[in-house]
């Protein structure tokens, strides 16, 4: 009897040995190769969102997931004031704008009775990625380059009747906002 009971000791330790092994893990298994491709690997097509808020896939030898490293963005903030005066110029990122003329001042003079309240239009030359190109802003409206809005948002001085302006005077209000945001 006692042999009996030894032989059915052996049988349940190999039983709960090969349970047991079932559940552990065994050795990592590389991933599958492709022959017809001359052995690339075959990653599953799963998708991981990285910190940035892009999705990357699975890629390389291991079949793992690799986010770029975040950049830190070499412009200035979204939304930038800057007052400048002819011939002067502002840096946003790689983007130089410069104040090249006052193509026309026509605002009805203090002291004047008007008809018209005129308009103030100046030449900007803008110097980006793409290039360089003179573009005019009409006081309160937007002009578009490749990479930023901007708007002529104010005029100083104020003409008055019967003084003229010389241009080293006036100053220029701009607001200049990049068309995409940053993260």
């Amino acid at each position: 009897m006692t042999t009996s009971k030894n032989i059915a000791a052996l049988v349940v330790l190999v039983i709960m040995l090969a349970v047991a092994g079932y559940f552990l893990p065994g050795p990592s298994k590389p991933a599958p190769s492709n022959p017809s491709d001359g052995g690339a690997v075959i990653c599953t097509m799963d998708a991981k969102q990285c910190s940035d808020g892009t999705y990357v896939g699975r890629t390389g030898p291991n079949c793992e997931f690799v986010c770029s490293v975040p950049t830190t963005p070499t412009t200035t903030p979204v939304d930038q004031k800057a007052t400048l005066g002819i011939n002067e110029s502002v840096t946003v990122g790689i983007t130089v704008i410069k104040v090249v003329g006052l193509k026309e001042d026509s605002r009805c003079a203090t002291g004047l009775t008007c008809v018209w309240a005129g308009r103030v239009i100046v030449s900007v030359n803008v110097v980006d990625s793409t290039g360089s190109s003179l573009i005019d802003i009409q006081a309160g409206t937007v002009a578009s380059t490749s990479a930023l809005w901007i708007t002529l948002d104010g005029v100083k001085p104020y003409p008055v009747a019967g003084q003229k302006i010389s241009n080293d005077k006036y100053k220029f209000v701009f607001s200049i906002k990049n068309k995409l945001p940053f993260r």
